[in-house]
């Protein structure tokens, strides 16, 4: 390795991006449409790189440039070493283990199983059926109609819908936040999984309010085991917070200048086992929450839950 990107922000057209590259010379970003930024800031003093590579004490760099609407992990970087030039794929991607916390859920599924995806309308065009392994069966549900849903419901009643013990495996990405009990959730969950079933969820512990009036909530890691414990029947196999990013606030005073050493994390991810029955109930039904309905419209819940009295099943 010659080069590393130790940060890489951006935020309203301003890029800051620091790191190092062992170089003739200054280094720069080019983009997608051609657009090159010399990084003038090169050669600041870099002992902890030199400590690996001899001779390399002044090849750090940090800069803020001004993109304009630019895409930042499109940019690539490059520099020359001995006369010959060299580049940086995409910037923008890192390795991170709360993202491939999927990948680690499906490949401890077993050779056949059936898997519920709550939360599987392909509102973006996005399902993922084709992600199992190919004997599973798969049952999609939502609260709304539409493709890749089987299933037309509402995740407070699991056991409503399902039959007990039904499931091999369930996950959810980006569902549980619209949940407006998700404790009602992990009880449900734990009547419709079989026993030593797993459960993958994705959420957020920092992210914009989105799809309102139905984003109650946001999740740590330390959230997690405060759902899926003995008393509801779990355990938590993994829990991640990932994709970190900052906080800038719109009124900056002593209370809300957070800097860039005080982040947050995008998502919020875990991994939950079945390991019990729980005897658990919370006889709560969503209208007594709220009247609204998802997404924000004139119909109400009531008149949602209207329609679901006979759920159409696969």
């Amino acid at each position: 390795m010659s080069y590393a990107i130790d940060r890489f922000a951006w935020f309203d057209g301003a890029l800051l991006v620091e790191g190092w590259v062992i170089a003739d010379g200054p280094p720069a970003l080019v983009f997608d449409d051609g657009y090159a930024a010399p990084l003038d800031s090169w050669g600041q003093p870099s002992p902890d790189v030199a400590a690996h590579f001899p001779g390399a004490d002044h090849v750090r760099f940090r800069q803020r440039l001004d993109i304009g609407d630019r895409f930042p992990p499109a940019a690539r970087l490059e520099w020359t070493v001995a006369g010959e030039p060299r580049a940086a794929a995409n910037l923008g991607a890192k390795p991170d283990p709360a993202r491939d916390m999927i990948s680690r859920f499906l490949g401890a599924l077993p050779a056949e199983g059936e898997m519920l995806e709550i939360g599987s309308r392909a509102r973006s065009g996005v399902t993922r059926r084709d992600l199992l392994p190919p004997a599973w069966d798969y049952v999609g549900l939502d609260v709304l109609d539409g493709p890749n849903v089987d299933v037309v419901g509402d995740a407070h009643q699991l056991s409503r819908l399902f039959a007990r013990g039904r499931f091999d495996a369930v996950m959810a990405l980006s569902v549980i936040e619209h949940i407006a009990m998700p404790w009602k959730l992990a009880i449900e969950l734990n009547r419709v999984l079989k026993p030593g079933g797993m459960a993958y969820f994705s959420t957020h512990q920092g992210w914009p309010v989105h799809d309102a009036p139905w984003d109650f909530w946001r999740f740590s890691d330390q959230a997690w085991q405060a759902l899926f414990n003995p008393a509801t029947g779990f355990e938590v196999v993994e829990a991640r917070m990932g994709e970190p990013a900052f906080v800038v606030a719109e009124s900056v005073h002593a209370v809300t200048a957070f800097g860039l050493g005080q982040g947050v994390f995008l998502a919020s991810n875990v991994l939950v086992r079945k390991i019990a029955e729980t005897t658990l109930d919370w006889p709560v039904e969503l209208e007594d929450i709220t009247r609204t309905m998802y997404p924000e419209g004139e119909t109400t819940v009531v008149g949602l839950r209207e329609g679901l009295a006979a759920p159409r099943e696969p």
